[in-house]
């Protein structure tokens, strides 16, 4: 895990993915996107005002777009695809639990470790 600040709240961690198809947001970035608290803060900032998460989302260049992008270009993120920004929805990862991020056609999903579904010889 990269080193960057969580977003915690009664011991578990908030993690960011795409809930529909189309593109994935984390699943496919070797960033901690998912779980940057800035980015977990900025989103929970705009995630109700729809026309705004429309505007970032957009794929043509705007000045909400670019305003999104330059956020994430001053916390280091050189290249976001915002694309899925207002389809991300927030999940709670309990704190020390090993997970990982899974997708298919762009919809993500949290899998959790389980040593009795894993095969071991």
């Amino acid at each position: 895990m990269n080193n960057v600040d969580l977003y915690e709240k009664d011991g578990k961690v908030a993690v960011l993915i795409t809930g529909g198809f189309g593109a994935a947001w984390s699943a496919n970035s070797v960033s901690p996107l998912a779980y940057d608290k800035r980015i977990i803060k900025f989103w929970l900032d705009h995630k109700d005002n729809k026309e705004f998460m429309r505007s970032a989302s957009d794929y043509k260049d705007n000045f909400v777009n670019s305003y999104v992008k330059q956020f994430f270009k001053d916390w280091g993120y050189d290249y976001v695809y915002l694309g899925a920004f207002d389809s991300l929805e927030l999940v709670w990862v309990e704190k020390g639990k090993p997970f990982q991020i899974r997708e298919y056609d762009g919809s993500e999903w949290i899998e959790y470790y389980d040593p009795d579904k894993w095969i071991t010889f």
